[in-house]
């Protein structure tokens, strides 16, 4: 950072000499005024080398973007639905509460990623904002544009599904470490039930997204240790909605008679949700779920039951909160000139049980008090 603003220092001390040796009076020659252009731009093209290495130097960033001597950080999100959408938001705006001088923009392109990359395009026009946090809907769609505000010098912070474009920084739950719990907690349950780690497994995954690719690569990683676990079949899911964990979830039902599936694998809420609805409609307990990434009423109310009484075994949930935290006070840093020392971020999440159900909901009721008015 020094020597960044050492170089930012000798540019403008550059472009200061020249304007000098560019205000000679009317009474000098022609021959005068020619070199004193000459020093001009060569002062002029000296002062923009500077200032480029100044900028390489930030890692091809721009610190105060917009040059109005504030800090404004644009999120751009997927939408609103369930806990990580509710729980970011609140983090980015809570965090900018505890900041001087820093101010928020909130987007939601409510699962729409050409509203998404029109945000940002219309934040680059107007040079509404220093830096962008995004959370995209469509990795694919969206990884042009941000490439794009990366290239014109925005800081850019990439939350919780990654894109495969220049950033500063990535920040998302410890996808693959709640993976390889939520396999061990599946290898207890089979365990318990079948007398030895054995059983059929059913996986549901979505692989245009990287955190169902990880949490699903954890898993994985356990239950292939065990050759009597059978993996009898695997569903990709197109999107994340509820609807489609629902569809998918009555289908499963009817597809996979009584006895034939020990266990499900979701790996977000979407299907666990689905899965559990239908269930109660067929009078289905022959299975047990274990997944959902997220914390969710639904699954709380459902391990308040008590282990026999409910098909939930246990459910992962990511720390959203401090995966927002954690996004936003990167991006102010970086929107100042201060780039993040690492590339990723894990934020460990946590597994819940009936167990431990009562100390992590103590835990989470504080933490909802803290943010209740940033939602």
């Amino acid at each position: 950072m020094k020597k960044t603003m050492a170089l930012l220092m000798a540019a403008a001390m550059v472009l200061n000499l020249a304007a000098c040796s560019g205000s000679s009076g009317s009474s000098q020659t022609t021959a005068a005024e020619t070199t004193a252009a000459e020093a001009t731009t060569a002062a002029e093209t000296q002062a923009a080398e500077l200032a480029e290495e100044a900028t390489e130097a930030l890692g091809g960033v721009v610190a105060d973007m917009n040059g109005d001597g504030k800090t404004t950080i644009a999120c751009v999100h997927r939408n609103l639905l369930g806990a990580s959408g509710v729980n970011f938001r609140a983090a980015y705006y809570y965090s900018a509460a505890q900041m001087d001088d820093v101010e928020l923009m909130f987007f939601d392109g409510n699962q729409d990623v050409t509203r998404q990359c029109n945000y940002i395009e219309d934040c680059m026009s107007s040079k509404a904002c220093d830096a962008f946090v995004v959370w995209t809907c469509d990795p694919d769609g969206i990884a042009g544009t941000v490439q794009a505000a990366h290239d014109a010098g925005y800081p850019i912070i990439v939350i919780d599904i990654s894109l495969d474009v220049d950033q500063e920084a990535y920040v998302t739950a410890g996808n693959y470490d709640m993976g390889v719990l939520t396999g061990e907690s599946a290898v207890e349950y089979l365990t318990k039930k079948n007398g030895s780690p054995s059983g059929n497994v059913y996986v549901i995954t979505a692989t245009n997204q990287s955190t169902a690719r990880d949490r699903v690569a954890g898993f994985l990683s356990i239950i292939e240790q065990y050759p009597d676990i059978k993996v009898v079949d695997t569903y990709d899911m197109p999107s994340s909605s509820v609807d489609d964990g629902v569809a998918l979830a009555d289908d499963l039902i009817q597809r996979y008679p009584e006895g034939t599936i020990d266990l499900y694998f979701c790996m977000n809420m979407s299907p666990m949700l689905g899965l559990i609805s239908a269930a109660a409609t067929a009078n289905r307990t022959d299975f047990v779920l274990v997944g959902g990434f997220d914390y969710n009423d639904t699954f709380v109310e459902e391990l308040q039951k008590g282990e026999g009484n409910t098909i939930l075994w246990s459910f992962a949930a990511q720390d959203c909160f401090r995966i927002g935290s954690q996004a936003f006070e990167l991006a102010v840093e970086a929107a100042k000139g201060n780039l993040p020392a690492e590339k990723e971020y894990m934020v460990p999440g946590d597994l819940v049980t009936t167990e431990n159900l009562d100390e992590y909901l103590e835990n989470y009721n504080f933490y909802q008090e803290q943010i209740l008015q940033y939602q």
